[in-house]
């Protein structure tokens, strides 16, 4: 059976709150052996606000199916976020590059895998991204992306939609929402000017890529045909999601098909060797 391993570790001078998940004992669901070893580490990088929340029980469940089939995984928050010290109102998108370093970095000593493949659902997808495109990391040898950003002035966009939508509902007069306030969080200026620059970069330094998308994207096929991802690595599976819905933004993300995708391209592709 898996066991899960919380605890703190450092990024500069923030303490992060990570869990560490060992893979189930004996042989995976696909026959091979499920030791630290053999089979790549699975890191998780979580959306982040409102998204956050909304993902935190499929995210779970993921880390469940992936354990369960011999991975081990490492989740973990970003400064500002969950568990992790910081404010959100005052971190950086460069602070949550630097945190997913040093996430790697303690996956890496706590489990003893000698690759790993990272998962990122949403602005962690876009976040998992960039950090690869900055210059390849020896350990990483596959980039899973699930409903990924593609463009931070879209992102910024949807969360202002859904923020005037739920405040509307109980209103009779338009609300005023701050520059920096969005769905309930407050972003800081620096933050908002890197989303409003960020466009999923296309010089991903990593041999694998998959991206698996809810629904079709015109914005996500053109990015993936610039990168140059082949048509059966970018998959389209009907599922939960529904990003920029009221509804579906204030419950959680019940997906379902999309993690055993996930499971199966990492399995497929000869991961496990």
């Amino acid at each position: 059976m898996s066991e899960m391993n919380p605890f703190y570790f450092d990024a500069e001078d923030r303490r992060l709150f990570g869990i560490y998940h060992s893979p189930d004992e004996g042989d995976g669901d696909d026959g091979s052996a499920g030791a630290s070893g053999v089979k790549p580490g699975i890191l998780l990088c979580s959306p982040v606000a409102q998204e956050y929340m909304r993902c935190h029980w499929a995210l779970r469940k993921l880390t469940q199916l992936l354990t369960r089939s011999g991975y081990a995984v490492f989740r973990f928050d970003y400064s500002g976020t969950g568990d992790s010290s910081g404010e959100f109102s005052q971190v950086t998108w460069e602070n949550w590059k630097t945190d997913l370093r040093m996430a790697l970095h303690e996956f890496k000593a706590v489990s003893g895998v000698r690759k790993v493949s990272l998962v990122g659902l949403r602005l962690g997808a876009a976040l998992a991204a960039e950090v690869c495109a900055e210059g390849p990391i020896s350990p990483i040898q596959e980039l899973i992306l699930w409903d990924p950003v593609v463009k931070g002035a879209d992102y910024l966009a949807q969360l202002k939609k859904i923020h005037l939508q739920s405040l509307t509902v109980s209103r009779k007069s338009p609300p005023t929402l701050l520059p920096t306030e969005s769905y309930g969080y407050e972003f800081s200026s620096a933050l908002i000017e890197s989303l409003r620059k960020l466009k999923l970069p296309v010089d991903l330094k990593v041999r694998k890529i998959q991206v698996i998308i809810s629904e079709a994207s015109p914005a996500c096929a053109s990015w993936a045909a610039r990168a140059g991802i082949p048509a059966a690595q970018l998959q389209v599976i009907a599922d939960d999601g529904q990003w920029d819905e009221l509804d579906k933004a204030t419950g959680a993300l019940l997906a379902s098909k999309i993690p055993q995708a996930i499971l199966g391209a990492l399995n497929a592709r000869g991961s496990n060797s």
